[in-house]
């Protein structure tokens, strides 16, 4: 890929010579825009990482693991995943550092780790994602958007336990 960075720069010299660019004013432009971009986009996301870190600093995701405990021992799934389940739509990082606990923890081949690989693999930071949208269009329906992103990740989460429990369970 290095080997085509001289030749490419080349090309695009020779071509705003053909075509009467000016190179520094495309420059320019181009990187007025990206900050303009970079600005939108930043707007949302930083009040939206601080509430993350309020979330997750608040005690909130033990508090509602606490409560749906007895769900999940019901269903004969591991009670440790239930965090995992809260974070990942909400922080990636806190995601991949729950995940690499429990995988640690209850070892990469058992089905807490099988499930807590896949679900990490298979959801998507849904809060990150309507941030970075709405910061160059307006959201017109995001309680909607908030309430699809969110069941689309349960959706995902039922997939893999049945998936896991179908093909790998003893």
């Amino acid at each position: 890929m290095l080997d085509l960075l001289l030749p490419l720069l080349l090309l695009a010299g020779v071509s705003t010579v053909f075509f009467r660019l000016d190179p520094f004013d495309a420059f320019t432009t181009g990187a007025e825009r990206g900050l303009r971009t970079l600005w939108d986009m930043a707007s949302r996301l930083v009040p939206l990482l601080c509430i993350i870190g309020i979330f997750r600093a608040s005690g909130a995701v033990e508090l509602v693991a606490g409560l749906l405990h007895p769900v999940f021992s019901r269903l004969g799934l591991d009670p440790a995943l239930l965090p995992l389940f809260l974070l990942r739509p909400i922080s990636g990082s806190a995601a991949l550092a729950s995940a690499a606990g429990l995988i640690a923890q209850a070892g990469p081949d058992s089905e807490t780790g099988l499930i807590a690989a896949s679900v990490l693999a298979s959801g998507e930071t849904s809060l990150y994602v309507i941030g970075l949208y709405s910061g160059k269009q307006p959201l017109r329906h995001g309680c909607r958007l908030l309430f699809s992103t969110w069941a689309g990740t349960l959706s995902a989460i039922i997939s893999v336990i049945l998936t896991i429990r179908l093909f790998f369970s003893n």
